[in-house]
């Protein structure tokens, strides 16, 4: 259930936490149900579209695909009824990238009593969370790739939408520093950092990773970045590589590219680049990727011992927030 959002402009270490949707263990049962429904009647998937939304923390990263799919317009009327109604409530547990995508989907919708309420989505939100009407302008502006693209921080797609609006906010109002300074507290905070230890180490990709990635956050916390950025660096390229193995997108050296050509990879550039790990990982998750991450002034010469002063706060910090991300694509 989506928490109140604080009442002052800036954000704490608390405030932040309180907004990442922790998952629980699975429920097994649940979600074998929900799959069934999901291949039923127009009524059975409006059922799972229910199941999924109150149970959002039990049920596995597969179920945003599923509401994603349930957002198109080849999906049945009642099915896309369903859905709208659904995210219009007061209260929705969703992250921010994937509420983005059905709203956006949504919003195009041929049915005009859907466009209308999503419209209005403004007249049913709490003022408390945030101001929906800022909220309908920013979605223009993200699909004008304008603010979103300039923001530094765009490629937090595990945050839900209100906390991102919260961020970008702050962003609108020159506050990139503070923003900064609060996710370093926040990546640094043993609490935050246990939960996340925990969280990402019954996932199969990572779990053989675990030793390494314990020290490497620790390294962190303890602010030894000269030890937590070249540690974080190789094992987030090791875990992209891991899913695009477990995808069947690489093989060996080999990639299969969006094309369908199988070519050599030349290493993590065009495996993110060139591949489906593109749209697993989201577009703006990839392009800090590939953008600010796999760099040669970056990446290359800190893996490469050609660059000594890379140690801060700032570059470990991000690779922590950027270590969740793709965890969360290595869930999928």
């Amino acid at each position: 259930m989506m928490k109140e959002a604080p009442e002052k402009d800036t954000l704490d270490n608390e405030a932040l936490k309180a907004f990442l949707i922790e998952k629980e263990e699975l429920d097994e049962e649940l979600w074998k149900k929900i799959k069934t429904k999901t291949e039923g009647t127009s009524r059975e998937k409006q059922s799972a579209i229910s199941l999924i939304f109150d149970n959002y923390p039990k049920v596995p990263s597969d179920a945003d695909e599923i509401l994603i799919e349930f957002a198109s317009n080849e999906q049945p009327l009642s099915v896309r009824k369903k859905l709208a109604t659904q995210i219009s409530k007061d209260e929705v547990s969703l992250p921010g990238g994937i509420y983005l995508k059905i709203l956006n989907k949504l919003s195009r919708d041929p049915d005009e009593p859907i466009k209308t309420q999503i419209s209005h989505l403004k007249k049913k939100f709490l003022e408390p969370l945030f101001d929906l009407a800022k909220f309908v302008n920013l979605l223009l502006e993200l699909e004008q790739k304008t603010i979103f693209k300039e923001f530094e921080f765009n490629w937090l797609t595990f945050l839900p939408v209100d906390q991102m609006l919260n961020l970008l906010n702050l962003h609108k109002e020159g506050k990139d520093e503070e923003i900064k300074q609060m996710l370093i507290r926040v990546s640094q905070d043993r609490s935050y950092l246990d939960k996340f230890k925990k969280d990402i180490s019954g996932i199969q990709l990572i779990t053989h990773r675990m030793p390494i990635l314990t020290k490497a956050l620790d390294a962190h916390a303890d602010k030894k970045y000269e030890l937590s950025i070249p540690c974080l660096l190789a094992q987030i390229e090791g875990i992209l590589w891991d899913i695009a193995v477990d995808n069947h997108i690489a093989f060996g050296t080999r990639i299969i590219t969006r094309r369908g050509r199988t070519t050599d990879s030349k290493g993590a550039y065009n495996l993110v680049a060139h591949t489906q790990m593109y749209n697993l990982m989201s577009d703006t998750l990839a392009d800090f990727f590939l953008d600010k991450i796999y760099t040669q002034s970056y990446r290359h010469w800190i893996l490469h011992g050609r660059k000594t002063d890379y140690a801060n706060a700032d570059g470990s910090m991000k690779l922590v927030m950027l270590l969740r991300a793709i965890c969360n694509v290595a869930k999928k």
